[in-house]
């Protein structure tokens, strides 16, 4: 009888711990961050997920609602490495789902991407606290204490973590390429860095034929031009797993980093277990979209609809359009149509998805931009 209910009772033990406490949190992605439904002191808010974010950042609106103060400045430096002080507070409570994180470092600032969104930056410091599986099929993710269990076809991917944030090592034509930031507040796919030696030599190797062009990037603190080379990468190596034809662009002022877009784009499932420092990826083998963005855009500056962007090579639609240049409409819109930096945000957004943009200048000349496509 002894031994049996010792039995009995090792049973019972074995079941409770093997019962795994999983939330089931519904996500979008078309506001092109992942955003699911969080709350901050009890006051329910969207997160956007940011690995390549040390800490959170909350609004004005959700400091406010969720009554947090801020008691000192910290300079940090933003997706464009400019530098900016911004405003340090300690949140009590930070709930994913039945989850609760206490007394976390957070940030205070007043960045029109996740203001005008009511978006609070979900970091690091909150996200190493779980472990997760976001499946991109179905618009879910799965949050746990306990690591996920991956399937057999899926395959691995050793992590560091460092100032909260999640690096890899990856390989691009046979020569590895060294803490690569896995950036999900990234909207891109693969941004290099012109200041790595390891992939100017490869660049050079290998003549990759690329389109020049001029983005606009938004980070945290700052806004700014930047000079960009686009073109595909043939034989890129993650993990044991090689992808063909895949986008990137380079630049200076940047760091090596994949984002969001690149795991929509080749993953249907990814589990981030950081309790074991390990991704794992259920890879759908789909063709990547090698479409660029359109050849020329614009936005919202003074009150005026100002050219940000534009693609430079000899096949451009844009060749009548200049960065800089002040316009009179774009798509039907006036700079009169919007009433702030926030109302353009929002319809730059979610405007509908189509193949080309209308673009009126001040002289009424039209300009019609289309997109391109990368090629080999």
């Amino acid at each position: 009888m002894k031994n049996r209910f010792t039995f009995l009772l090792l049973t019972i033990i074995s079941t409770a711990f093997s019962q795994q406490k999983i939330d089931t949190i519904p996500f979008q992605t078309n506001s092109k961050l992942l955003v699911f439904k969080g709350k901050i002191n009890g006051y329910e808010t969207n997160f956007a997920f940011d690995t390549g974010a040390s800490v959170g950042v909350l609004n004005n609106n959700q400091a406010n609602n969720a009554k947090v103060n801020s008691k000192k400045e910290k300079k940090v430096k933003d997706s464009n490495l400019k530098s900016a002080a911004i405003k340090i507070t300690t949140v009590n409570e930070i709930t994913i789902g039945s989850f609760t994180i206490e007394n976390t470092k957070n940030g205070i600032f007043e960045m029109p991407y996740l203001g005008c969104n009511d978006f609070f930056l979900l970091g690091g410091n909150v996200i190493n606290e779980l472990n997760w599986k976001i499946d991109f099929d179905k618009n879910v993710v799965y949050v746990s204490k306990e690591i996920f269990t991956p399937t057999e076809t899926m395959l691995p991917l050793d992590i560091k973590i460092k100032d909260n944030r999640h690096f890899a090592n990856f390989t691009i034509n046979n020569k590895e390429i060294k803490d690569c930031l896995i950036d999900f507040g990234y909207v891109g796919l693969f941004e290099i860095s012109a200041k790595d030696k390891i992939v100017n030599q490869i660049i050079t190797e290998n003549n990759f034929k690329s389109i020049n062009g001029t983005t606009f990037s938004t980070g945290l603190t700052s806004s700014a031009n930047k000079n960009t080379d686009y073109f595909l990468i043939n034989n890129f190596k993650i993990g044991n797993h090689v992808i063909t034809n895949l986008p990137a662009e380079i630049e200076q002022n940047t760091i090596t980093k994949v984002g969001l877009k690149f795991f929509t784009a080749v993953a249907s499932q990814l589990i981030i277990n950081n309790n074991e420092k390990k991704y794992y990826f259920n890879y759908h083998n789909k063709p990547i979209n090698k479409e660029l963005g359109f050849d020329a855009d614009c936005y919202f500056k003074d009150n005026k609809l100002i050219i940000v962007s534009k693609i430079n090579n000899e096949n451009t639609s844009a060749k009548n359009v200049e960065i800089g240049e002040e316009i009179k409409s774009v798509n039907g819109k006036t700079a009169t149509d919007f009433k702030n930096e926030c109302d353009f945000i929002k319809w730059m957004l979610y405007r509908p998805i189509s193949s080309s943009l209308t673009i009126v200048k001040m002289n009424n000349e039209t300009v019609v931009v289309n997109r391109q496509t990368l090629q080999n």
